[in-house]
């Protein structure tokens, strides 16, 4: 079904004239959902899109995790959009690992942020902090 929600997107950016990737979507970034590794139930993958919806003008949620920031800089040239940002959750029994990567269409990965966060802290607002350093937000 997720499939289907990223070819929507897709299709509707495409009916509207949304380019071949060399424009820059009026500065937003493609937001991959954030894919799971380790323990699915301590990962929260939610809190990526949920620190990304603090700032809804400036990303385009692709509705799919990206396998790598090459698949995503990938998406986002399909998108019309020039920067995409791809994330994976990994739940281990200290908290949830975040790695955080924001990349370029045309320059690959420009900039990567991993944190830490424990078991029933709130993970939004590190990773918010992380987008910023990233120059995400």
């Amino acid at each position: 079904m997720a499939s289907i929600g990223a070819l929507t997107i897709w299709l509707a950016l495409a009916l509207a004239g949304a380019g071949d990737g060399a424009g820059d979507g009026d500065g937003r970034l493609l937001l991959c959902r954030a894919t799971v590794a380790g323990d699915g139930a301590l990962a929260r993958p939610e809190a990526v899109m949920e620190a990304g919806r603090s700032a809804p003008r400036r990303f385009l949620d692709y509705g799919v995790g990206c396998e790598s920031p090459s698949e995503a800089a990938r998406a986002a040239r399909r998108a019309g959009l020039a920067h995409a940002v791809a994330a994976v959750a990994e739940g281990r029994a200290e908290g949830s690992v975040y790695r955080i990567t924001l990349a370029g269409v045309a320059d690959g990965p420009l900039g990567e942020r991993e944190l830490v966060v424990a078991p029933g802290e709130d993970a939004v607002g590190p990773l918010r902090a992380a987008l910023l350093e990233l120059g995400a937000l």
